[in-house]
């Protein structure tokens, strides 16, 4: 067995030897007769050798190879980094990081229009205001945003814990602290975008498709408002209702607008309801002229009633704020929003709706039941939400029994049955206005009737 080893080893020698020429030779080939314990392929035809010898023909095969390996993955590395760059911004942080904790809101990708048909409608919080003690408020809040799919955060006071209680029940500073309360969350929690929903708020089942128009309606605006002074928006945003506003003012109960600007305007939208069944108290005049009734408008805002419903981003929110900071927790919390809306050189930037998108619910029974800060004396009514043609509220026995269709409010409205789930609200497009008129209800005043007078 020694004798075929050493026989086998020589031969191999001298056919390695000669594949080389002498003079690249440092030594010639010695053959040495060891008993064999491993066998290697080498040439196809000399198979035994000593392990010592076979680890050096090893290292002459795995160190090329490992090499080329390196460079492979090396190679690959760079042409998926070149793809992926967030990957790879060492001690940054990313927006997201910092202003965004919800992965329903997606901040990365160029066009984030389809994110208002999330459970957090583009935003990344959705706030619900009340009172705590208001279980009844409470319930009938979560009901209607189950129906659209909707998920809520709740921001509540209890009654005995807000100052200026009036039997039980607190005055209008109830309502400023209970707004203030929840601005301060979106900046301690660095929140990027949050909709603010008062406890009695109603909107249309057809909510997510009315958000998605006002994205491209809000975006439009932007848009056009940099193009005038030059600019350009950035193509990549972060929010799907762009990224050049501080509010969003959805749920006015009277709204103006600012003169010589672009209005977008969505014309016979079934969602809009009829002129005599408006009860803002304050919009821009054109909205009710001849063949303008069933058209619905966004636009620049300089100031309004109501906080029914806004939407505000982390810096808008810090605005506010400010300027809540300076002024009396006796008024209402939105003269604080309108004076900022109405400020000069693009301060505090407000984009609004015009019928709101939404309104206000008020139960069957006394008016005294809807109001948590002041007791109007009006007779009892039955249940209705003001502005809302296909509303989720007078809907919710209907939706609840497995209803895909919801009923309009007034017989006026037309059509007067629609289906959420295959309603598309019709595209708008840029109108120029100039110097849209105010109108204003006779019977009301701003000055006498605010968000918090009800």
């Amino acid at each position: 067995m020694e004798l075929r080893g050493f026989e086998s080893y020589h031969i191999c020698a001298s056919r390695l030897s000669s594949l080389y020429p002498l003079s690249r030779r440092r030594s010639p080939a010695v053959a040495i007769s060891v008993p064999t314990s491993a066998s290697h392929a080498v040439f196809g035809h000399c198979t035994t050798f000593h392990d010592a010898d076979g680890d050096i023909m090893q290292r002459i095969v795995s160190i090329p190879l490992a090499i080329c390996v390196f460079l492979l993955y090396n190679i690959l590395l760079f042409r998926w980094q070149r793809g992926h760059p967030e990957t790879f911004r060492w001690g940054e942080k990313s927006p997201s990081t910092e202003l965004n904790s919800n992965p329903a809101v997606n901040l990365e990708k160029p066009d984030l229009l389809q994110d208002t048909q999330n459970a957090t409608l583009g935003f990344e919080r959705v706030f619900a205001v009340g009172f705590g003690d208001r279980t009844d408020k409470r319930d009938a809040m979560a009901m209607a945003a189950s129906f659209v799919r909707m998920d809520l955060d709740w921001a509540g006071e209890r009654l005995d814990s807000t100052p200026g209680k009036h039997r039980g029940r607190p005055d209008r500073r109830g309502s400023w602290f209970a707004h203030t309360n929840v601005l301060q969350q979106i900046v301690d929690q660095k929140v990027h975008s949050a909709l603010i929903l008062e406890d009695d708020a109603d909107w249309d089942i057809t909510l997510k498709a009315q958000l998605l128009e006002f994205a491209r309606g809000s975006r439009a605006i932007q848009s056009a408002k940099q193009a005038q002074r030059g600019r350009n928006l950035r193509p990549v945003l972060s929010s799907p209702y762009g990224d050049d506003w501080d509010m969003l003012w959805v749920g006015p109960c009277g709204i103006t607008a600012r003169g010589e600007q672009p209005f977008y305007a969505i014309p016979n939208d079934p969602t809009v309801p009829p002129v005599s069944r408006r009860t803002e108290y304050e919009h821009p005049a054109f909205a009710d002229e001849e063949g303008m009734e069933q058209t619905r408008f966004f636009f620049a805002s300089t100031g309004g009633v109501c906080t029914t419903g806004y939407a505000v981003t982390y810096e808008g929110a810090r605005k506010i704020l400010a300027q809540l900071s300076m002024m009396p927790s006796n008024q209402p919390v939105d003269v604080a929003y309108s004076a900022l809306c109405g400020s000069s050189n693009d301060y505090f930037r407000c984009v609004a709706s015009y019928p709101p998108l939404i309104g206000i619910w008020l139960q069957k029974g006394s008016s005294d039941l809807n109001s948590d800060i002041s007791d109007s004396g009006s007779p009892p009514h039955e249940a209705y939400s003001s502005g809302i043609v296909y509303s989720t509220r007078v809907n919710a026995q209907r939706l609840a029994a497995g209803k895909q269709t919801c009923l309009a409010q007034w017989e006026d409205a037309k059509p007067s049955e629609i289906d959420s789930a295959t309603f598309t609200s019709p595209r708008g497009h840029l109108v120029q206005m100039e110097r849209p008129e105010t109108k204003i209800k006779p019977s009301h005043s701003i000055a006498s009737n605010s968000a918090d007078a009800r």
